[in-house]
């Protein structure tokens, strides 16, 4: 009898562990808080990338990079091919272009007909990217293209176009077409030959329905190892000779101190 009290005994001591009693021994509860903290870390990591994604600044705005208007009218100094410039803040497109120094570009723009500078009185027409805006882009840099506009055109552009004899085209200009195999099959040119024997060629996107705002494009040498390239919109082509004028005019009142001869 006794034998069987004292097995009796031990089932029930047996039966009556606990579930934590029955774990092997290197099991380790989890705490009753983990769960919450993990759901609040992800929740936080989710939302900071969140707001870097709409908020923080991108690489190229960090880098200057991005187009970034100013309103500052003070200079800025500025040397390329070895030409000194002296070109107010508010001509430029983008930060890097108001460090100064020595550079290979600067990307500048205006607005016509008068080539004013950004001002906080236009910064609407500035931000305005439709068919019909008044913006004139230019570019000043070092010139890498051995051609002239002239060398451009008669070596290269005339092997491109269907017709090398051209058609009369608009506001005095010569029309080419380009061969359709080619890369410039969305654009034309629109020339002017003077008397002198050089030209002014405009490369300009065609006023088709896949293209939202068709511009025209000059490329031309300016001496002293620089080069100048512009290009408005198509809508704005009627006064094509007072935009060349008044671009190159611009620039020329930018320079300082030309190169050493």
């Amino acid at each position: 009898m006794r034998r069987k009290r004292d097995e009796a005994a031990i089932r029930a001591q047996a039966g009556g562990r606990s579930r934590r009693d029955d774990a092997p021994p290197d099991a380790i509860e989890e705490p009753s808080w983990a769960i919450p903290v993990a759901v609040i870390l992800a929740v936080g990591i989710l939302s900071l990338g969140f707001l870097a994604y709409y908020f923080a600044p991108t690489v190229s705005e960090i880098l200057g990079h991005a187009p970034k208007p100013s309103q500052d009218v003070q200079p800025v100094d500025v040397t390329i091919a070895g030409v000194r410039h002296l070109i107010p803040a508010n001509y430029t497109r983008f930060a890097y272009g108001r460090r100064g120094g020595m550079q290979d570009k600067i990307e500048l723009y205006a607005l016509l007909p008068d080539f004013k500078p950004y001002e906080p009185d236009n910064a609407e027409a500035f931000q305005d990217y439709s068919a019909d805006s008044r913006v004139v882009y230019f570019d000043i840099e070092i010139r890498r293209d051995g051609m002239t506009e002239e060398q451009r055109f008669r070596k290269l552009y005339l092997r491109l176009v269907t017709d090398n004899q051209g058609s009369r085209g608009p506001y005095g200009l010569r029309r080419y077409s380009f061969d359709p195999s080619t890369g410039y099959h969305e654009e034309e040119l629109l020339v002017k030959e003077h008397e002198d024997g050089t030209v002014t060629v405009f490369r300009c996107y065609q006023e088709l329905s896949n293209i939202a705002s068709p511009s025209c494009r000059r490329d031309l040498e300016l001496g002293d190892g620089l080069a100048l390239h512009y290009r408005f919109m198509r809508s704005q082509l009627s006064n094509w000779e007072d935009i060349d004028q008044g671009v190159r005019a611009l620039v020329k009142s930018f320079v300082v101190a030309p190169k050493p001869q």
